[in-house]
């Protein structure tokens, strides 16, 4: 029980800390969940007057500020314009997409077909056989080897 007291304090801390003591905020079970909590808990009753302090004080030293009337008239203009564009953007895209297709299904078919055709484009035929002078010691024992010395 102790347990659930103490995370419904932390939650509603984390709540308060979040939204502020405006209590339009809050849900109707968070307000009176913290009515109960402010006074059973001490430090949750700072935490509401240090945050509706600050709420004070921000209401009275920040002003928002206000937009021009003709703002939000340009803004759905642009939307719009943005909203009818997008879908040719789109089509764009596709029609791109399948300007370019041939010359890809022609590249992979080439690709196929050089790789069927010539399967040692990359591997000799021969097979590669590794003179005496690299499995030698030294030149010396291969000198030696051959009778020169």
């Amino acid at each position: 029980m102790n347990k659930d007291k103490s995370s419904d304090t932390e939650r509603l801390k984390a709540i308060l800390e979040a939204y502020g003591t405006d209590e339009d905020k809050w849900s109707t079970a968070d307000k009176t969940a913290l009515e109960a909590a402010r006074t059973q808990s001490p430090s949750l009753d700072e935490l509401y007057k240090s945050e509706k302090q600050l709420d004070d004080f921000l209401a009275e030293n920040i002003n928002t500020p206000s937009a021009p009337s003709y703002l939000m008239g340009a803004i759905l203009q642009d939307a719009e314009a943005v909203l009818t564009q997008q879908g040719s953007n789109i089509r764009q895209l596709f029609q791109s997409f399948f300007k370019a297709s041939p010359g890809l299904i022609l590249a992979a078919c080439l690709g196929i077909y050089l790789g069927v055709a010539s399967p040692n484009l990359w591997l000799p035929s021969y097979d590669v056989n590794l003179d005496e002078l690299s499995v030698s010691d030294t030149v010396l024992d291969w000198e030696f080897d051959n009778g020169n010395l």
